[in-house]
């Protein structure tokens, strides 16, 4: 038994398909693989994305060339049994180094929406992703899918933005992580664990039972905060990649 389906061009040049096979049909998923990239013309790259424990499963990737490029991760958190008291400590100690936490909407300051940006773009250019991401403006954060009493920001004494945390409404409705990051220098002050106490604190206080987020492996400080916060994380995805051609069109399978 075996399924595909071709989930569209979800950007210029990239396809994205979903497939499996059934356990005992040895070599299916070879000729799958083939079915679903021969009339893909002009292209640069395949990519399939696979959870670590079923590697062993897919040695066929290495005839096809396949080899490791990327490793995420994700989590959830059971907001019922967080427990945001055992920080207090920690959000006392900033606020009395002069650190506050502030939701969007309560920002003094005129010029909000601008600090907001350029603390993103500094964040954006510390990310760790599959691909480069572009420094953007607020909008996106600042969007219909962002909810304004989640985004909170630290603040500091002399009005500097330090780094934010942010909620976000997702398609099915329910309340997810949206993105968290603090300035480089600030780093290691507990800053971003602050943040992501309060905004997960506004996520109960909206109705919502659990909450869910992701990662880059490359990136373990930010696991590790949301380890100590409660996030029970699963099996790291590794994505591989098998080069083709030069044109500027992909193909990534997610297994």
């Amino acid at each position: 038994m075996l399924f595909a389906n071709r989930s569209g061009v979800v950007q210029a040049g990239r396809y994205w398909f979903t497939s499996g096979v059934a356990a005992g049909h040895p070599g299916v998923g070879s000729r799958l693989l083939g079915v679903l990239t021969q009339d893909l013309e002009k292209t640069a790259e395949i990519g399939v994305c696979l959870r670590e424990d079923t590697l062993p499963q897919h040695g066929y990737l290495a005839e096809w060339g396949f080899e490791e490029r990327f490793r995420s991760w994700g989590a959830h958190l059971d907001l019922e049994k967080f427990e945001p008291r055992r920080f207090d400590g920690l959000i006392a100690t900033l606020e009395s180094a002069g650190v506050s936490l502030v939701p969007y909407p309560e920002l003094p300051h005129v010029d909000k929406e601008e600090r907001l940006s350029e603390l993103k773009r500094e964040i954006d250019r510390d990310a760790v992703s599959f691909e480069p991401i572009v420094p953007s403006d607020s909008e996106d954060i600042l969007g219909e899918n962002y909810l304004r009493d989640g985004l909170i920001v630290a603040v500091d004494s002399s009005g500097n933005f330090l780094g934010l945390a942010s909620l976000r409404r997702e398609s099915d409705g329910e309340i997810g992580i949206g993105l968290t990051g603090v300035r480089r220098e600030q780093r290691g002050r507990g800053i971003a664990t602050a943040l992501k106490v309060r905004s997960l604190q506004v996520a109960r206080e909206l109705g919502a039972s659990s909450v869910g987020i992701g990662g880059a492996a490359g990136n373990p400080a930010i696991k590790h905060i949301n380890q100590k916060l409660g996030f029970e994380v699963g099996p790291e995805w590794v994505t591989l990649i098998a080069r083709r051609q030069r044109e500027p069109a992909s193909v990534v399978i997610h297994v």
